[in-house]
């Protein structure tokens, strides 16, 4: 996944990489600001990312979120990356669900 918001190549990555780590909690907020889903990521490869999110939400291919390190309302840390924040898009939704059947496994990548 390249590209949090666009700056210089080198700051692109390092960001990213420490706080989107696999077993973070992180927050997925559509356009409106109506939908706020929290989020595990659980792989980060290559361009994209493997997120748990809650099922139910009609969460879709195609589908364009923000995606931030902390909660909406949360103060951020001052310092990156606690401050930084990426668009996604959704990019595929197995059908793969948890044992209780209320997450399921989806793909994004970085816009």
């Amino acid at each position: 996944m390249t590209g949090v918001q666009p700056t210089t190549g080198g700051l692109r990555e390092r960001p990213r990489e420490r706080w989107a780590a696999p077993g973070r909690d992180l927050w997925m907020i559509d356009h409106a600001g109506s939908t706020v889903l929290d989020c595990r990521c659980l792989e980060v490869v290559g361009a994209g990312m493997r997120l748990c999110v809650p099922a139910g939400y009609g969460v879709m291919a195609g589908q364009r979120y923000e995606l931030r390190p902390h909660a909406p309302g949360e103060r951020p840390s001052a310092l990156p990356p606690a401050s930084v924040t990426m668009w996604i898009t959704v990019v595929q939704t197995p059908k793969m669900e948890d044992e209780d059947g209320d997450r399921v496994d989806i793909r994004v990548v970085a816009d």
